[in-house]
């Protein structure tokens, strides 16, 4: 877990700790989609975390203008470690497609 690098400065490890959390909610696959949630706090969970896809999903991909001002926004974060945000939507995209077939 890049995040938890001791030699990385807190607010990098910040950084990382968000860019992950958004990459695990967006790409989370949960298993059992088929049943139906039958109880109140099966549905509530379920709510929840499709919730936290579209949060993720808005994070990701969003390139308002808005979001390029946010310092902790997904382009910020990709370019101050050097990662390029396109190519990075673009596997995700990939790696999606995958795991719907």
């Amino acid at each position: 877990m890049p995040w938890v690098d001791k030699k990385r400065s807190p607010d990098e490890r910040l950084m990382l700790a968000i860019l992950a959390e958004a990459l695990k909610d967006y790409t989370k696959i949960y298993r059992g989609k088929a049943k139906e949630a039958k109880t109140r706090a099966m549905k509530n969970e379920k709510m929840q975390r499709e919730s936290r896809k579209r949060q993720a999903e808005i994070y990701l991909f969003s390139d308002t203008k808005e979001s390029e001002n946010y310092i902790l926004g997904f382009k910020n974060i990709c370019s101050y470690f050097g990662y390029d945000p396109v190519r990075l939507r673009k596997k995700l995209i990939e790696y999606m497609r995958r795991e719907d077939d």
